[in-house]
This record gives C-alpha cells, sequence and structure tokens, in this order.
C-alpha cells in the first residue's frame, strides 16, 4: 500500500484506459478527476455526475439547460433556441413558426402570428403590416401614388 499526501493509506487504484478513474483511501473511494473523467467517482471505476447532469464527451453536462446537449449527450437545439429543462425552446420575444423561432413582431412572413405574410412592399412594425413611409396601399401592394 502507499501513502497519500495526508498521510492516509491508499489501498486500491482503479486504472481506466488512460487515466485514474478513482481512489480507494483505506478501504473509502475518494472523488477524484484526472483527464476526461467526470469527477464524483465511486470507487466502482464508473464516473457518475452531480443532480441531472450527464458524462456527455468525458464531461458532466446540465442538460437540462445545455442548447447543444439539450434533454440528451449530442441532441442540439436549432439554431436560436434555447434549452429549458431539458427541451429546446424559443426565447422570450419570440414563437415557434414551422421550426424556425421568429420574432412575429417584425418576421414580414409571419407578422402578428405564424403564417400570416405581409402583402408586397410592406413592411412588419409591432405585429401588423404597414407600408413604409411615403407609400399606399393600391391593389394589395404598397405603391407611391405620387409617382
Amino acid at each position: 500500500a502507499q501513502k497519500d499526501s495526508t498521510g492516509g493509506t491508499v489501498s486500491r487504484i482503479d486504472v481506466g484506459t488512460n487515466e485514474v478513474k478513482s481512489v480507494a483511501v483505506q478501504g473509502e473511494p475518494v472523488a477524484l478527476a484526472v483527464g476526461p473523467v467526470a469527477p464524483g467517482g465511486t470507487g466502482s471505476g464508473t464516473p457518475t455526475c452531480p443532480g441531472t447532469a450527464l458524462l456527455c464527451g468525458g464531461k458532466c453536462v446540465a442538460v437540462d439547460i445545455d442548447a447543444a446537449n439539450c434533454g440528451a449527450c449530442g441532441r442540439a437545439c436549432p439554431a436560436g433556441d434555447i434549452c429549458i429543462s431539458g427541451r429546446c425552446e424559443c426565447p422570450p420575444g419570440r414563437q415557434i413558426c414551422g421550426a424556425a423561432c421568429l420574432d412575429v413582431t417584425t418576421d414580414r412572413g409571419n407578422c402578428g402570428r405564424c403564417g400570416r405574410p405581409c402583402i408586397p412592399g410592406d413592411v412588419c412594425v409591432s405585429g401588423q403590416c404597414v407600408c413604409p413611409v411615403g407609400l399606399n396601399v393600391c391593389s394589395s401592394q404598397c405603391v407611391n401614388e405620387d409617382a
């Protein structure tokens, strides 16, 4: 048996494929992380993660909030989404339209709600389709009546 830095006796060292996973000091497992293993080894050689975190690629990941690993390792949220309680959701101020999170207060193709496009030339302002300044609606288009 070896002595550890505190004078305790190291009775067992569990070595994984290329790193030490856990150490038992006087028969009691001691949490140890060297290299890519997660902290909190139980002495069984199997690393553990705290709370609801999962071991993803050798690191503990909070899959309840990580957009790259949302709900499970490797399950990435679409661009613009956030991860809430392990589910991909639109951030505040955006609405899911199809597979995208959009700002329906400014999106010309989904103005005010999903699937409500503005007419050609309109802009979406505060969820309402309006003609830009200086143009008026004529035959379902924004036109310059002075031209």
